[in-house]
């Protein structure tokens, strides 16, 4: 270009602190994902699906810029000495908000055999979430736990806070010992120690990234109280505290197991065991077959036999808004109508983008998907096809069958009409004609037709002669 544009502005990004490329990927996936990192060395590089041969190329360029001569020459306030890992929360928080990917938080209670678990899943998987029933949560929680009390931190990436990831490894030792004590002492699970393994599972990174649901529980208020206050217990408020309504409540509660939603299914008693009863006992957990749903309903109901001492009650109490929806009115095997209500009052799904694996999976079930509906659509042609020409053969030989019998009595009526003019033509005309015809034959006139009318006319019985006579035979 011959001339600069007058009007030109220009972004610097010099990182004064040399960040290593482990470094940076921990600090994202910290952030953003599950926490993890995979080393791999750089003959494999090439191999991942999910990096294009130029972005791997880029992650194998060392570039490094001093950044003194930008710090020295003008006049810019830098945003993060500490490096690209100080900024990393900063910029994972804009990048959520910008694209409007904060992660949610579902709660969905209700009756045994309400479908929570059904709405639940469609649920997670529209939004991309993390699902937890009450076993699968204790099961994965105590095996995840047993995974990191038995990890090394990686002091192998420089700048990992192993602080941070030592006192999360003393914490999943403790509970693991309250969870061995109470096994053995009780043989399962109290709702205390239950509650500190929900609390260590929704804290790790993969559930505050990406988000949850819960799937029946909280059951009652003491979970709902050890869950969501800050302390684990609701204090007792003293005057003031009641005084300042809103903000007092707020004060209690901690905000990084507050649900985004919530929602209670309700159906009467009746209505649940008619409807697990009409489906097949292979698709039903043991908990609901016929011979032990109504015991476990009925301890449901002892549980919560009092309003006060319930989840919604506790939701009621602490102003935390909750949607109630009567799955009764839901004739649909899969809760179709269910989960559209739960997904409007959610909103639009926010999700990010899918893994090249996801992608060709997706793509690859949608192309079965789209010839499953072809091959089914052409066979349904066929076979309307085939109805239709049977059908039109069915017709054709119906109406020929019509046609027939039509014609079959239309004969009938013209011989029946014709026996009156049969009998007169043999009274009147044949004899008298058959006389003519063997006249004829025996003379052989010249010109027959003449000499047999003129025989007809000379011996017409009924009829007169030239002389005015009447002819007799």
């Amino acid at each position: 270009m011959d001339k600069t544009p007058r009007k030109q502005r220009y972004i610097i990004a010099v990182d004064p602190v040399l960040c290593q490329q482990d470094q940076i990927a921990k600090s994202i996936s910290d952030s953003l994902g599950t926490g993890r990192v995979q080393k791999l060395p750089e003959s494999e590089i090439y191999l991942n699906r999910e990096l294009m041969s130029f972005q791997a190329d880029q992650l194998l360029l060392d570039l490094q810029i001093e950044s003194t001569f930008c710090s020295d020459t003008f006049n810019i306030s830098p945003e993060a000495v500490g490096g690209f890992s100080d900024m990393i929360e900063k910029v994972a928080t804009e990048y959520r908000k910008g694209r409007n990917l904060e992660p949610l938080k579902l709660i969905i209670v209700g009756k045994p055999g309400a479908s929570k678990s059904l709405v639940s899943r469609q649920i997670s998987d529209l939004y991309r979430l993390n699902h937890f029933t009450k076993k699968e949560i204790i099961e994965s929680t105590i095996e995840m736990m047993r995974e990191i009390a038995g990890e090394q931190s990686e002091f192998d990436i420089a700048g990992v806070d192993t602080e941070r990831e030592e006192n999360t490894r003393e914490s999943a030792k403790s509970i693991l010992f309250e969870v061995d004590e109470s096994q053995v002492e009780n043989g399962f699970v109290s709702d205390e120690i239950f509650i500190k393994l929900v609390k260590f599972r929704l804290l790790s990174n993969h559930c505050k990234n990406q988000g949850w649901i819960l799937d029946g529980f909280p059951e009652n208020y003491d979970q709902g109280a050890w869950l969501l206050f800050k302390d684990g217990k609701a204090e007792e408020e003293d005057s003031d505290k009641e005084d300042d309504g809103e903000d007092a409540i707020n004060s209690l509660l901690d905000t990084r197991f507050m649900p985004d939603h919530a929602s209670v299914l309700e159906a009467s008693d009746e209505f649940l065991i008619h409807r697990l009863q009409g489906i097949p006992s292979s698709q039903l957990e043991e908990r609901h077959t016929e011979s032990v749903f109504p015991h476990f309903l009925q301890e449901y109901k002892e549980r919560n036999s009092e309003y006060e001492s319930s989840f919604p009650y506790f939701m009621d109490e602490q102003e935390i808004l909750y949607f109630p929806i009567d799955v009764e009115m839901d004739k649909s095997q899969m809760m179709q109508s269910t989960v559209f209500r739960i997904s409007n009052m959610i909103g639009k799904p926010r999700n990010y983008g899918l893994t090249m694996e996801e992608e060709s999976a997706l793509k690859n079930a949608q192309t079965l998907e789209q010839k499953t509906v072809d091959h089914k659509e052409k066979d349904d042609l066929a076979h309307i096809e085939s109805l239709e020409l049977e059908e039109r053969r069915k017709n054709i030989q119906l109406w020929m069958e019509k046609l027939a019998k039509v014609k079959r009595e239309e004969f009938e009526k013209e011989e029946a009409s014709l026996i009156p003019l049969r009998h007169y033509l043999m009274a009147h005309v044949v004899p008298t004609l058959t006389k003519g015809l063997v006249e004829v034959t025996r003379a052989r006139p010249q010109d027959p037709l003449d000499f047999l009318a003129e025989f007809l006319f000379q011996n017409n019985p009924g009829g007169i002669n030239p002389t005015g006579e009447k002819l007799l035979d």
